[in-house]
Formats: C-alpha cells, sequence, structure tokens
C-alpha cells in the first residue's frame, strides 16, 4: 500500500541562549511560531529567524523549520 503524505502546517522554532545560570552552563530557550505559510522557502524563514533574535536580543544558536503532514494509507 502507498502512503500518501499530505502538508498542513509549517512551523518555525528559535533556540535562543538568553543568560547563564550561576554555575556557567547556558541557559536556553525555545520559541515558537506557528501558522507560517507552506510556500515560505528556507531562506525566508531563516531572515525571519535572525530578525526576531535581534530584536529579541539574544544569541540564536538555531533555526528550526516544522513541516507538519498527515500521512494517509
Amino acid at each position: 500500500m502507498a502512503v500518501i503524505s499530505s502538508k498542513y502546517g509549517t512551523g518555525l522554532v528559535l533556540e535562543l541562549k538568553v543568560g547563564e545560570d550561576e554555575k556557567g552552563n547556558d541557559k536556553i530557550k525555545n520559541k515558537s511560531i506557528s501558522k507560517i505559510s507552506r510556500k515560505a522557502t528556507d531562506e525566508d524563514l531563516f531572515a525571519v529567524g535572525k530578525a526576531i533574535s535581534e530584536v529579541l536580543m539574544y544569541d540564536m544558536l538555531s533555526i528550526r523549520r516544522i513541516d507538519k503532514s498527515t500521512l494517509l494509507g
């Protein structure tokens, strides 16, 4: 049986360094953004993630694209 993947959404997760704890370990927070157009390119999402991190004034550790799909079989 063939499985069909049907995309229904795209999201963005920003991993940010927000400081250090008393032992010097990085404090990390994830910020999620949903309801992004499925047509957005990776370059678009990277630019948006970078701009958001600059506004928040935190160091960007990673930008993740999350594509959501329903698998039908």
